[in-house]
């Protein structure tokens, strides 16, 4: 259900963006999910849909998904790495003393118009 308020504040984002830049319609809108975020994008796509069926800038923009590899760094020797799935342990020194330090659940990259 977060999915609900996510995809709201990106709306909102979309549109100030819009008014910002001048744009008369958004066409295609490229996103960044962190991967261990568990958000959605068939739900996102629906409250989107939902959101923006009378809205003339937005409405029938393509949402574009991209899932980023799992960022961590380790609190022992400070290795920052990339994963795919997560492993709890630093592939440098073998520590299960770590963090994971993807900042954003979902982020905007660009929009087009």
């Amino acid at each position: 259900m977060h999915e609900y308020s996510i995809t709201s504040s990106m709306v909102n984002i979309l549109e100030d963006v819009a008014k910002k830049n001048n744009l008369k319609k958004i066409s295609k809108v490229n996103i960044d999910l962190n991967p261990i975020a568990n958000i959605e994008p068939d739900s996102i796509n629906f409250y989107y849909e939902f959101m923006t069926k009378d809205n003339k800038l937005l409405k029938g923009a393509e949402l574009i998904f991209s899932i980023q590899r799992i960022k961590i760094e380790c609190r022992n020797c400070s290795d920052i790495f990339k994963i795919d799935e997560f492993v709890p342990k630093c592939p440098k020194c073998g520590s299960s003393n770590i963090k994971n330090i993807n900042i954003d659940d979902i982020k905007i990259i660009s929009v087009e118009t």
